[in-house]
């Protein structure tokens, strides 16, 4: 019973360093763009993070075929969905952190420039 709840506090571990580096990244990559004085930040800060998910399918395609021994269709076919699904999941997250924060940090930047 122990063990179950050490697998979930790291889980949550995992999941708020995710997050973190995350909104961090999407801070940065936006402090960029603005910069160079491009301020269309918007979609570039949800996209950047949202490769994260294209990426995982990616690796989860090449984990099927180099690791596991599937050889039913229906099983290749379910494992393809899930994964679909969890990619799907892990993009709209990931993206979502980092527009978010990113709209944080727009924000709190323009709300102390003065405008003369």
């Amino acid at each position: 019973m122990g063990i179950t709840f050490y697998r979930l506090g790291l889980l949550a571990v995992v999941a708020l360093i995710i997050g973190v580096i995350c909104c961090e990244v999407s801070v940065v990559l936006t402090y960029a763009t603005l910069t160079l004085e491009d301020h269309h930040w918007w979609w570039r800060s949800f996209g950047s993070l949202a490769t994260c998910g294209v990426l995982t399918f990616i690796y989860s395609l090449y984990y099927l075929v180099a690791n596991l021994e599937i050889s039913a269709p229906g099983s290749v076919i379910l494992y393809i969905g899930y994964m679909l699904g969890a990619s799907t999941l892990l993009g709209l997250i990931t993206g979502t952190l980092g527009f978010l924060s990113s709209a944080f940090f727009v924000y709190f930047i323009y709300s102390y420039a003065k405008v003369e």
